[in-house]
């Protein structure tokens, strides 16, 4: 069953001094650090207020009154992206290729483009054909879209 759209605008509303105390009691230096520690392992938000069992809407509106909850996210995810590009450029320098690829095709828009041609000898109905690729399981796919005549 579709819900109805909203009909008028959400109110804006100020967190109230009792919620930001309630926030403050519970993002302690501590859990702060866990945070960051969790968002550097990957997890969501909603993976982050499920852990500690948090409703979404204490988790969001925290956020909102204690800009230290965000900044331990960005934090975490920040070193954990420079931790593994670090290793991803050691392995570069090692001219581990499948390293190198993977780098040109994500940070220089690199790809690789491979093209088919089919040259018939005759242009006779049953004159061979010659496919020309050097992958041979695209050779087999071109092969099998010929026979099949897709």
């Amino acid at each position: 069953m579709a819900t109805k759209p909203r009909t008028r605008p959400l109110k804006e509303r100020k967190p109230n001094s009792s919620h930001v105390k309630r926030v403050n009691d519970f993002f302690t230096k501590e859990i702060l650090e866990e945070i960051e520690i969790l968002a550097g392992r990957g997890l969501t938000n909603e993976m982050i207020y499920s852990y500690y069992g948090l409703p979404r809407s204490f988790w969001f509106e925290a956020k909102i009154t204690n800009p230290d909850i965000e900044k331990a996210c960005l934090k975490g995810k920040a070193k954990t992206i420079s931790m593994v590009s670090g290793k991803l450029m050691e392995k570069i320098r090692q001219g581990n290729l499948t390293a190198i690829i993977f780098y040109l095709k994500t940070q220089a828009r690199w790809s690789e483009h491979s093209t088919v041609g089919i040259e018939k000898e005759d242009s006779s109905a049953n004159a061979p054909l010659t496919i020309t690729v050097n992958d041979p399981v695209e050779a087999s796919k071109i092969y099998q879209q010929i026979m099949t005549g897709s």
